[in-house]
């Protein structure tokens, strides 16, 4: 059941990593809790936080994946999320899919796992403990993850 709990570390922060709070995240992430470096893109921190923490994957920010299609800067910048994450063995989880378009483009750069409005807007957190949907998932092929990510 651990396994469905993941910790997001959001790169929007500085934090300065103390031997206390790298035991604790090694702690947690021994009873099975996932971790993800989220905000990947945003410059601020995640490589020296990639050097410190075991991860399990990380979260491209969706102001790197909004403009994508058009963005040589932003394609570089998935390209070596792709491939950063690809020599760890670790996820890769593309955040702000609004569109097919931005799907498509994202594929075709490797990477497998996306999350966004294209494939379901937020809901209370009491409807979807209790199991419910306010909506169908706009692909019926997506498989759901812990956190809502879409793997295709």
């Amino acid at each position: 059941m651990a396994a469905m709990l993941w910790i997001e570390i959001t790169e929007l922060e500085e934090i300065n990593w103390t031997e206390e709070e790298l035991a604790f995240v090694a702690m947690v992430r021994s009873y099975g809790v996932r971790i993800y470096l989220d905000d990947f893109g945003t410059g601020y921190n995640s490589f020296d936080v990639l050097k410190r923490i075991a991860v399990d994957g990380i979260k491209i920010d969706r102001s790197v994946t909004s403009d994508i299609v058009s963005g040589p800067i932003s394609q570089a910048l998935v390209k070596a999320a792709v491939s950063i994450s690809a020599d760890m063995a670790i996820d890769l989880v593309a955040e702000g899919i609004e569109n097919h378009a931005t799907l498509q483009f994202l594929r075709r750069l490797g990477v497998s796992k996306f999350q966004g409005y294209f494939f379901h807007r937020p809901e209370p957190a009491a409807h979807a403990i209790r199991g419910g949907r306010q909506g169908a998932a706009r692909t019926p092929s997506v498989e759901a993850s812990p956190a809502s990510v879409a793997r295709m």
